[in-house]
């Protein structure tokens, strides 16, 4: 099982990597805030090392 996120705050990536995710690249300048300025989030995931689908 994977959970993935894609924050859009960088503030909150040490939270997430302290609870076990991954950072799996970033997408620059992808969102547009309203102030005009752009901003890149971290897609990040969290694989499940124990999960059994039977």
């Amino acid at each position: 099982m994977e959970v993935h996120i894609i924050p859009a705050s960088h503030n909150i990536y040490n939270f997430y990597t302290s609870l076990g995710f991954i950072d799996e690249g970033r997408h620059e300048n992808k969102i547009l805030n309203s102030d005009l300025t752009l901003e890149t989030p971290i897609h990040m995931a969290w694989i499940n090392p124990q999960f059994n689908p039977v």
